[in-house]
């Protein structure tokens, strides 16, 4: 659907690789039926990065994380990051300002980098975690993951637009 075959799975721990995504206009067609919320979940340019690397690793939970200064990937046990590309931040942008028809899809390469291996949180440590979460919740403190859209979180490159 999105990839080519272009893309091989890169070998275990390597020290990078590159990902040619092709996104698809269903996802941003979604998102603007929804009145311009893209739940970060469902952003057309995860979605494509999604669904490369279910065709290199089927099954596995990648956790990626797409914002306007960087791709975040789990892959073999290491987590690897790729630096956004322009039009990308310029699309992502575009979107949270409710300029779709400024809006340009195109296909792009990512060259993530290793940063750091994967180690299990030992469940007292999770534990402890979630009852900090359930505390703050109580208390009405608001929890920090939660972004009403991509321009929250990436405030720092609100000039590109």
């Amino acid at each position: 659907m999105t990839t080519t075959s272009k893309n091989k799975a890169p070998k275990p721990g390597a020290a990078g690789f590159a990902l040619r995504i092709s996104p698809t206009r269903k996802h941003l067609d979604k998102a603007i039926e929804a009145d311009g919320f893209c739940d970060p979940r469902n952003c057309w340019h995860r979605m494509a990065i999604f669904h490369v690397m279910s065709e290199i690793d089927p099954g596995e939970n990648h956790h990626i994380g797409v914002d306007a200064g960087h791709v975040r990937v789990n892959y073999q046990g290491w987590r690897y990051i790729a630096d956004s590309p322009r039009h990308v931040k310029h699309s992502l942008m575009l979107f949270d300002r409710k300029r779709y028809d400024d809006v340009r899809i195109r296909a792009y390469t990512l060259r993530f980098r290793r940063t750091t291996r994967i180690v299990a949180i030992p469940r007292e440590r999770q534990d402890q975690i979630n009852e900090a979460r359930k505390e703050r919740v109580a208390a009405g403190i608001p929890d920090r993951r939660n972004y009403p859209n991509l321009r929250k979180r990436v405030e720092g490159f609100s000039g590109i637009v």
